[in-house]
């Protein structure tokens, strides 16, 4: 599905930037130049932003608990 219709990244594309360490809308914008034009995904995009840092919150929360 295409999020950043400006710049036609899809969500694949986010989700592949944000894996590789994006962690702002900045850094999504210089990885991938999603949300550097209109800005009408930039909700979106702060919402995978912070889906994903929500996952890792839970992942390092369960290591700790497990000590692995």
């Amino acid at each position: 599905m295409i999020v950043c219709v400006c710049a036609g990244v899809s969500d694949r594309e986010i989700r592949a930037s944000i894996q590789a360490g994006a962690r702002t809308l900045g850094d999504l914008g210089r990885g991938c130049r999603a949300g550097v034009d209109c800005g009408a995904c930039r909700d979106m995009l702060r919402g995978m932003l912070g889906a994903r840092c929500h996952h890792r919150s839970a992942e390092a929360a369960a290591t700790t608990k497990t000590g692995t």
